[in-house]
């Protein structure tokens, strides 16, 4: 009899744990990433044409006699807490598939630190030539721009300016070519000790050549690269 009813009780406890599994999903879809918001979509739906408008300036990017059109895509993949990534598509005018594709070109939602959103905006030439801006940073500011050409069977890095501002204290600028490797630092420094509207100020300025290779825009980290500027101690990451 004992063993009888060790048995039932056993029974009916494993039962209660397997309704009480059943009852409560809420453990297994707890778990699982949170949607990206409505509000890291650049427009209405996950992808839309940015600033410059690929419409305003037809352009044929890879000489295949085709005019092309570019998107910026908001993912849901996380980016380490800078909000989610963004990729860069471009196409054929008139057909939904890309056929060129960055994860690298535009910073994700919140890589603008207190500024939030960095993107600026996307433009391009006549001639094929594709800009992008961003902004952000927090007492710190920074702006970013990068231009890409397709060249090689890639879009390549061809130039960017770097500037860097910390109120009253200094702005620094770089311009920097990497096709012909010409690079321009501007270093103007403040000085509010005696006057906010009317601060004491000095430029200096010097050209340098730097030569590298263009990397591509499906690879290049936006911000990683160091210009170690000569005879100043100075280094600029683009």
């Amino acid at each position: 009899m004992l063993l009888l009813s060790t048995l039932t009780a056993l029974t009916l406890l494993f039962a209660c744990k397997q309704e009480a599994a059943q009852a409560s999903p809420a453990t297994a879809t707890s778990a699982a990433p949170a949607p990206a918001p409505t509000s890291a979509v650049l427009a209405s739906g996950s992808k839309t044409v940015v600033a410059g408008k690929a419409t305003e300036k037809k352009v044929d990017f890879n000489g295949d006699g085709k005019t092309d059109r570019y998107e910026v895509i908001t993912t849901d993949r996380d980016n380490d807490g800078l909000g989610f990534v963004r990729e860069l598509h471009f196409y054929t005018e008139g057909e939904d598939t890309p056929w060129y594709v960055s994860e690298k070109a535009v910073l994700s939602t919140e890589h603008g630190g207190m500024m939030g959103d960095p993107l600026e905006g996307i433009s391009h030439t006549e001639k094929g030539v594709v800009r992008i801006d961003h902004f952000g940073g927090s007492r710190d500011k920074w702006k970013y721009t990068h231009t890409y050409r397709w060249q090689e069977g890639d879009f390549k890095l061809i130039g960017a300016t770097i500037i860097t501002d910390t109120p009253c204290e200094k702005t620094g600028e770089l311009d920097y070519n990497l096709s012909t490797g010409k690079a321009n630092y501007t270093l103007e420094t403040v000085d509010c000790t005696n006057s906010t509207t009317k601060p004491e100020k000095s430029v200096k300025k010097l050209a340098f050549i730097r030569m590298t290779s263009p990397p591509s825009m499906k690879t290049y980290e936006i911000g990683t690269t160091k210009v170690q500027v000569p005879q100043m101690d100075v280094s600029v990451y683009y």
